[in-house]
């Protein structure tokens, strides 16, 4: 999270209009967003009747509603396209979607250096495609063999047909995305963690077979076994494994490391902060942290990336959440995820399409 800014405690202020509706918001509605650090706000409608919208009841699942700004502020301007995170539908976390064409500089200051610059509309904020090689501790690689892309393709098509998977349709397709290769910033951990992400892979297999036949069964629903299924106890030890071998890397001797995507794979880092901000999650919430995303074709690293990061924080943010919470309102869909997986199958598709054997 960013820092606030020293000796700034009159907060910004942004006016922004909804773009498209969620939650408690309109399309077209204006609102004002007031922060110190640039990347959290409170948020408030012009409606003084609205002005402070409650929390939904129940269990909170997160929302994001993409706005475009009409009044800038330090660091955005007037023309960007902002994602709104929220829970609560006071309180967002805030992150550039699109920068504006032509900023009026007076108006809004400087983009941040930060910035990724033009991304799909239809994209959620995410981390740089690819990590500096110095900073990783270990690097994976996918192979997109023809099978591959033809499973997945197919497997990813079919999951869509099972309205009520819910978010589990995302717990699934995660698992086709288990990198095959693992290099590690210290070579003599490379056996080892080798070994650990073939145990990955192993119970990503295993999981792909019952718990995915099952939902494309009719009258399928979510309950309680299924989970159990789902939640197979191989796959958390292989990933627990998996990660202490790549913690277990002395940060100040990690020889550089990089690996080169070619036109069949997908390549990516593993950074300590990958590691330590889903430390003590859920399988589903980890597991995201090791897809490549790394591509000769840049539409498949925006979209690639961009579900990832919409897995790792999504599900992060529901990773404690009581199995009640799993058999209800997470089998519901998730249309945030839902678009980010229907464009990148589509991507793949094309890109690694001629790979596939007819």
């Amino acid at each position: 999270m960013t820092a606030t800014r020293p000796g700034r405690d009159v907060p910004e202020i942004l006016l922004v209009r909804v773009l498209a509706a969620c939650g408690p918001y309109a399309q077209g509605d204006h609102l004002a967003v007031a922060y110190n650090a640039p990347d959290v706000g409170r948020i408030a409608t012009h409606e003084p009747t609205q002005a402070d919208v409650p929390a939904a009841p129940g269990v909170p699942i997160p929302m994001a509603v993409q706005v475009v700004v009409t009044l800038g502020a330090e660091p955005y301007a007037a023309g960007d396209v902002l994602a709104l995170w929220f829970v609560d539908p006071r309180f967002a976390r805030i992150a550039r979607v699109r920068a504006a064409t032509h900023h009026s500089g007076s108006e809004a200051g400087p983009v941040a250096a930060a910035d990724p610059g033009p991304a799909p509309a239809d994209s959620v904020p995410s981390p740089a495609v690819a990590q500096p090689p110095e900073s990783a501790l270990a690097m994976v690689r996918l192979h997109w063999g023809g099978d591959r892309v033809r499973r997945f393709v197919q497997v990813v098509d079919r999951l869509f047909t099972v309205d009520r998977l819910g978010w589990y349709r995302h717990a699934l397709a995660m698992r086709l995305l288990v990198p095959d290769e693992i290099r590690c910033g210290d070579p003599t951990l490379d056996p080892p963690a080798g070994a650990a992400l073939q145990a990955l892979r192993d119970a990503a297999v295993e999981t792909m077979g019952g718990p995915l036949l099952e939902a494309f069964m009719p009258n399928f629903s979510v309950t309680a076994e299924w989970l159990d299924t789902l939640d197979a106890p191989a796959g958390a030890r292989s990933l627990a494994q998996l990660r202490r071998t790549i913690e277990s890397i002395e940060a100040g001797r990690v020889c550089a490391l990089e690996l080169v995507p070619e036109p069949d794979c997908t390549v990516g880092g593993i950074a300590a902060g990958d590691l330590a901000a889903t430390a003590d999650l859920c399988l589903d919430a980890a597991l995201p942290v090791f897809i490549p995303c790394r591509s000769i074709f840049p539409d498949v690293s925006e979209r690639l990336a961009a579900y990832r990061r919409a897995l790792i924080d999504l599900f992060g943010q529901t990773a404690r959440s009581a199995k009640l919470v799993r058999l209800t309102q997470m089998a519901e869909p998730c249309h945030a995820l839902d678009d980010r997986l229907w464009h990148l199958v589509g991507t793949i598709g094309e890109s690694f399409g001629g790979l596939a054997p007819g």
